[in-house]
């Protein structure tokens, strides 16, 4: 039977060029339980709480300060959303949270505070120095009283602007700055260097975009051929600590097809790496890179810069469909750990890979590139019959080992206790990753059941991950489900479900504590430096698993728009 399918990461990386993530997609049916796992562990859920209004709210990432306390940031239109510091959101606005939680009493938050004014500002990645000063990135609307005096940029440039905030510890704000040029500029992830100058990616159809003279390409060059909504291209900045000075400023990208910058780290060496999506066949990749063939449709990339903006190299990554690279990590070694979801069933995937064959219709990939990119070091699908994505990663830094979260969109997905699909639109993944992509040595599912029959909407989302502990873990999320877990000692424990329309719900965000089994130590012979390599992509082909087959699955998706298109129409929220 021929799957049929509404959405496809095509259409989502032309939603995340200018109207950021936004996920819906309906059930589908049963995949056989894989024989492998016979453990029967589970989880303690500490604690969980709601977050919200009585409109939209979103979690984010989160992660924890010197003290040990989560801070995690996220985005409410809720008018009644709980605000300790600073004011309250304006009602048809949207605004980004900051929230720090007090680790020794959880239903306690240390501060809650908002970034944003009358319009819409989104951004829930972020970072935080060694001094507990957060720094968040994102896009605004926002033109008045936003930016602050001595910033570098304190004129809003017309459409979304890029912005860049930092706070104190105690979540008082110490700058705001714009940066961007006259048409949509989104910022999509942000990192610190050993300096705490703030380096930036995201997308821009800004041909005034601010670029530097010593920049890797200081060119807007995207052929008016691909329309309006298609004439983005990945960018690069670096911003002072202080916010007073742009330090670097670069377009990344190619005349052939759009391009759109969706993560940035920086490593120990204080390299910087971008992964993203293109379209374009000439997309400038470098001779050292692994894969330098263009496969087809919205392909993953990877480049690396030094700290003086200068390429290190640039790769191509994934197979003939579509890819959308989410999340990346280093292990020990520098070496590049990504994940994201793709619809490729020819994505390369290595002989130790878990799962060497695709399983449904979109699946998780984790792969590991070689510091220098010369090396694909080990790569596997990890997937359902269904459409699975991943929103997470953290390192185990004694065991390296992979901890992710992610989201399956129907039954199928196998677990490795005795966790069952809730019944709801989603479920939320959490799951361990063994160092050299070889076992699933964790898998669990978690959610609440949607009751509301709608004709949009998510059920439960994973956003943010983070490791107190190889067994204690943080998680936010967002849900509709008015039935999800949370503790008697919860901060909020009731679910505004307000409806937004006849067929779109109010949503909840929420934050949860919680503790895994201990999981079998390393071999003493093991070690965690892989060195498997695989060939290139184009000569790379899946092998055969001991995975069961799939029963064919049919997804229902309906878009939630969310960011202003570049036409001007006003942005619709997301999910």
């Amino acid at each position: 039977m021929k799957k049929q399918k509404i959405i496809t990461l095509t259409e989502i990386f032309v939603i995340f060029l200018f109207v950021g993530p936004t996920f819906i997609v309906g059930l589908s049916t049963v995949q056989t339980q894989d024989t492998r796992f016979s453990t029967t562990q589970s989880y303690d859920m500490v604690y969980s709480t709601f977050l919200g209004g009585n409109h939209i709210d979103e979690g984010g990432v989160i992660k924890l300060d010197s003290q040990g306390n989560p801070v995690f940031t996220g985005m409410t239109q809720s008018a009644d959303f709980p605000v300790t510091l600073g004011p309250n959101v304006t009602a048809g606005s949207e605004y980004v949270y900051v929230a720090k939680f007090n680790k020794d009493n959880l239903s306690e938050p240390i501060f809650i505070t908002l970034i944003g004014g009358i319009g819409e500002t989104r951004g829930t990645f972020w970072d935080i120095d060694n001094e507990d000063n957060i720094y968040v990135a994102g896009s605004t609307t926002v033109s008045s009283n936003f930016a602050t005096p001595g910033a570098f940029d304190t004129t809003h440039n017309g459409g979304n602007d890029g912005y860049v905030c930092k706070l104190a510890s105690n979540g008082t704000r110490i700058f705001t700055t714009y940066f961007g040029g006259s048409q949509q500029d989104y910022a999509y992830d942000i990192a610190l260097d050993s300096d705490k100058n703030i380096w930036v990616t995201g997308t821009t159809s800004s041909p005034t975009f601010p670029t530097t003279p010593d920049a890797a390409d200081s060119t807007y060059d995207l052929s008016s051929s691909w329309g309006s909504i298609l004439l983005s291209e990945a960018f690069l900045v670096k911003i002072s600590s202080d916010g007073s000075n742009l330090l670097y400023g670069s377009f990344i990208g190619a005349p052939s097809g759009p391009d759109g910058g969706w993560r940035v780290e920086v490593d120990s060496s204080d390299d910087i790496v971008i992964i993203g999506g293109t379209r374009a066949s000439d997309f400038p990749v470098t001779n050292n890179a692994y894969d330098t063939s263009y496969a087809g449709n919205v392909e993953g990339f990877v480049m690396k810069f030094a700290k003086d903006g200068t390429v290190i190299f640039a790769s191509y990554l994934g197979g003939s469909l579509d890819e959308l690279p989410r999340e990346i990590i280093f292990d020990s070694e520098d070496n590049l750990i990504i994940a994201g979801a793709t619809a490729s069933e020819d994505f390369p995937t290595s002989d130790n890979g878990y799962q060497q064959v695709f399983q449904g219709e979109e699946d998780i990939f984790i792969t590991k590139i070689a510091a220098n990119g010369s090396q694909l070091l080990f790569s596997t699908f990890l997937g359902s019959p269904n459409v699975d994505w991943v929103f997470w990663l953290e390192l185990d830094e004694y065991t390296q080992r992979i901890y992710f979260t992610g989201v399956t969109f129907g039954t199928g997905w196998q677990v490795t206790d005795n966790s069952s699909y809730h019944g709801g639109r989603t479920d939320i993944i959490l799951g361990v990753l063994e160092h050299d992509g070889s076992e699933l040595l964790y898998s669990t599912l978690i959610g609440g059941i949607e009751v509301t029959q709608l004709d949009v909407g998510i059920s439960d989302f994973p956003e943010g991950l983070t490791l107190i502990s190889p067994t204690e873990i943080y998680m936010t999320f967002v849900t509709i489900s008015s039935n999800f877990p949370v503790t008697p000692d919860a901060y909020d424990s009731e679910f505004d479900d307000t409806p937004i329309t006849d067929n779109s719900n109010g949503q909840d965000a929420g934050l949860m504590k919680l503790i895994i089994p201990e999981l079998p130590p390393l071999p003493e012979s093991t070690s965690t430096t892989t060195t498997t390599e695989v060939p290139s992509t184009s000569d790379t082909t899946p092998s055969e698993s001991t995975t069961t087959d799939s029963t064919t699955s049919i997804g229902l998706i309906v878009t939630l728009v969310s960011i202003v298109i570049i036409s001007g129409i006003s942005r619709k929220k997301k999910y």
